[in-house]
């Protein structure tokens, strides 16, 4: 066995697993978008936050030495707060943060002896104290009661890790405030003391201090273990204590399939910080990783951005064919009942030489730039269009559904000469077809049911364009395709209805995404998206960032035509590979600070194309409208900013921002037009 079996292709995370990751994704965007400051930790600023401190550390006595969870740690901020207010004490400090972005600023401002950080959801040691500033009063869009359950997990976490007590403080609710019922619309949790005052006393029979009224609405909790439930000294395991072989191996190979199960899982691609920690964890751990897992046939999972540009350009070692996607075996058996093929389509993505670049010249000419050079006036035309049309309607829209789709999906309507009317019919089968595992993009309750109505769709709509161009031929896709002959013969109805399919769903949805993702990416680091408005020149590199950011197409899969290698590790003939392409993307030994968002990144070798034989034919197109829509947005706005909550597709194959709510305030006079 290469592997051990896991769970379903498709597990559920829990309740408490999906709040710490929204929260993760809160507090990298605050610490991304202003630094190691105090509103990185979305805190007003520096004296209050010290204030907040020093009601924690009543709990502390610093009469000895003592070890401290510091829970939430963000940036590190406690940690010149204890040097200055202990000096003489000896203090073994462990900084604990879900932000992967938070951890890696802490380290680099404070990490020494005896002060750790570590990235993680609790704390990985029992110490003497634990604090926790600020962690429980930013709801990030649960409702009331989903968040109480959140604030009791965290506390019966905290107390499990501290061996004399924990300290925890929260928004006081004034008297006269209504507390919420139902879902959060306020960002901000507040409570009164009793409440959890009692179930601190009751949960943990401890002895429990309140502090308030120190100048602050808020209010500080000081949980002590009674003298009788004192943690055991024995109990405790250092962070410097080296574990046994075999149970640091059972932790790592758990780890291993854990980031494996999100990797595998629509529901990890709609969830971008757990995402980028699976795929960190699996490049420095598990390069190439045989994966055996309940309802999907057995692969290899590629995440390095090396291994797979290797593979991509061994077209005479792996095939793209017949498993092109990650599919279960359900799907797969749905599929061959409907075309007797493992696969809906037969498209360029299915094929191998000597079909590949046949039928790939059918409309290669279309994607050449002296015919992409004739488009750009009107791109531009048409992005100041859309633009203008959505502002008319109010300065609130929803960037990827009245913005991207709409737009992105008209460019390759013009190219294969269907009418405007009919976009957001095709537009929405396009995606249903692509995207059939996110409830939002579903035709019927199934996913594969979702598939086969799209495609049977599409099929009867493609069919009679292509009746329509052999008696009527016209200067459009439509009618090269119609009326090709790959070998020197009519092209076979299956691939005839597979290349149209190809043509609305990669020609639309991808640069979709990373349009709406590109927008998103410059929302949550203002610094960039101010930076960019002053220096338009960077235009051109902020379009490969957000390609590089956002890599719509996750993943393909190719064949092993042979016994050989990757990553130095034996692949046999007949094994399945899939290939990560987002996680390359976010790989650390190609690019500098991989895991910002960076619009003047000078080397940026991204691969959100593909690479080899099988590069995207439409890149520069997707470059092209970019360019068009984001100099618009440049030369028309004046500001544009987040109106509501991101949603993302929940797919493993082609994922991204779904929906983006945002206000845009158009300029009163024309900006300076990018060059």
């Amino acid at each position: 066995m290469k592997g051990t079996a896991g769970s379903a292709i498709e597990p559920d995370p829990s309740p408490l697993d999906a709040i710490c990751s929204d929260v993760d994704a809160y507090y990298s965007a605050c610490v991304a978008r202003h630094g190691a400051t105090p509103r990185g930790v979305d805190w007003s600023c520096e004296a209050t936050q010290g204030l907040r401190f020093v009601q924690l550390m009543k709990l502390c006595d610093a009469s000895a030495p003592f070890s401290l969870n510091d829970i939430g740690c963000g940036y590190g901020a406690l940690v010149p707060f204890l040097a200055a207010r202990f000096p003489s004490c000896e203090i073994d400090y462990l900084g604990i943060d879900l932000s992967r972005a938070m951890i890696s600023r802490a380290r680099r401002r404070f990490a020494g002896p005896r002060r750790r950080f570590s990235v993680a959801a609790e704390s990985p040691r029992i110490a003497d104290y634990s604090v926790a500033s600020g962690i429980m009063n930013v709801n990030v869009g649960y409702s009331r009661e989903a968040w109480e359950d959140y604030v009791r997990a965290m506390l019966q976490r905290m107390y499990a890790a501290s061996r004399r007590g924990f300290a925890v403080n929260f928004i006081e609710a004034g008297a006269d405030e209504k507390l919420e019922d139902g879902v959060v619309t306020a960002r901000l949790y507040r409570t009164t003391p009793d409440v959890w005052a009692a179930y601190c006393e009751q949960a943990f029979s401890a002895q429990v201090e309140l502090i308030r009224n120190y100048g602050m609405k808020e209010f500080t909790l000081l949980v002590r273990r009674a003298p009788d439930q004192a943690v055991a000294s024995e109990s405790v395991t250092p962070m410097s204590a080296a574990p046994s072989s075999r149970s640091k191996a059972a932790r790592h190979n758990a780890a291993v399939e854990r980031a494996v199960d999100v990797l595998i899982s629509s529901r990890g691609h709609a969830n971008p910080m757990r995402l980028e920690r699976a795929c960190a964890l699996l490049r420095q751990h598990a390069p190439l990783h045989w994966v055996e897992r309940l309802g999907v046939r057995p692969f290899w999972a590629v995440t390095r951005y090396a291994d797979i540009v290797s593979m991509e350009t061994r077209s005479g070692d792996f095939a793209a064919g017949p498993r092109t996607y990650l599919a279960s075996e359900t799907s797969e058996a749905v599929l061959q009942r409907i075309t007797g093929k493992p696969q809906l389509v037969r498209s360029l993505t299915e094929m191998d030489p000597p079909d590949h670049g046949v039928y790939r010249g059918i409309i290669q000419s279309a994607f050449a730039p002296p015919a992409l050079r004739e488009m750009e006036v009107w791109l531009s035309r048409w992005a100041a269009e859309v633009i203008e049309r959505v502002a008319s309607q109010g300065a609130a829209c929803d960037f990827a559904r009245d913005v991207a789709v709409p737009f992105t999906f008209r460019v390759i309507g013009r190219m294969l000469g269907t009418p405007e009317a009919d976009d957001i019919r095709l537009a929405r089968l396009a995606q249903a077809f692509v995207g059939a595992e996110d409830p939002q993009r579903r035709l019927a309750e199934a996913p594969g049911d979702t598939m086969r109505m799209a495609m049977l769709a599409l099929r009867d709509y493609f069919e009679t364009v292509v009746a329509d161009r052999r008696a009527h031929p016209r200067d459009d896709l439509a009618s090269l395709i119609a009326h090709a002959a790959p070998h020197g013969q009519a092209m076979p109805h299956y691939e005839l209805i597979s290349y149209f399919i190809l043509l609305v769903t990669a020609g639309h949805d991808t640069t979709a995404l990373a349009l709406a993702g590109g927008l998103e990416a410059l929302l949550t680091a203002p610094g960039q998206f101010a930076r960019l408005r002053a220096e338009p020149d960077l235009l051109d590199s902020a379009i490969e960032e957000m390609l590089r950011w956002t890599t719509p197409v996750r993943h393909f899969m190719r064949t092993a035509l042979r016994d050989t290698e990757v990553a130095g590790q034996p692949v046999r003939e007949g094994e399945s590979l899939a290939l990560f392409f987002h996680s390359a993307n976010r790989d650390e030994a190609v690019f500098d600070d991989a895991a910002a968002f960076r619009i003047d990144r000078s080397s940026n070798p991204h691969i959100a194309f593909g690479r080899g034989p099988h590069i995207c034919m439409g890149l520069q197109l997707a470059r092209m409208q970019m360019r068009a829509l984001f100099a618009e947005l440049l030369r028309r706005t004046e500001r544009i900013e987040l109106a509501g909550r991101v949603r993302r597709v929940q797919s493993q194959f082609m994922s991204g921002v779904g929906s983006l709510p945002v206000r845009i305030s158009l300029c009163a006079s024309r900006c300076p037009a990018v060059a």
